[in-house]
């Protein structure tokens, strides 16, 4: 409630010293509270998810959602670490062979 009454004051003291742009600028603190919500509520409900799913309260909607995006991360996860390793060998590899080829030079 007081965060509200302070955006509208900031609003009101921006919209007074910057008149031709008081509405986009009214637009833009507007999109960013709305987008601030949205974020903020997504997060409580995927908390909330967790929480059921630790205590066993879940539907079998949410059990297969959870279970999917579950995989789905580890999925993700393990082919990043696979294409993580494989670059880091081929680093070695080239690494390995100019140190050969330098020794092989003196």
């Amino acid at each position: 409630m007081i965060a509200g009454m302070l955006i509208a004051t900031l609003i009101v003291v921006l919209s007074f010293f910057l008149m031709p742009y008081s509405i986009p600028v009214f637009f833009i603190i507007l999109f960013g509270l709305v987008f601030s919500t949205y974020l903020k509520t997504r997060q409580m409900s995927e908390d909330i998810k967790q929480i059921k799913g630790k205590l066993g309260l879940l539907s079998e909607e949410e059990r297969t959602d959870l279970g999917i995006q579950a995989y789905r991360r580890l999925h993700q996860d393990s082919e990043w670490m696979s294409n993580t390793n494989q670059e880091i060998e081929e680093e070695l590899e080239k690494d390995n062979e100019n140190g050969r080829s330098n020794r092989n030079k003196k």
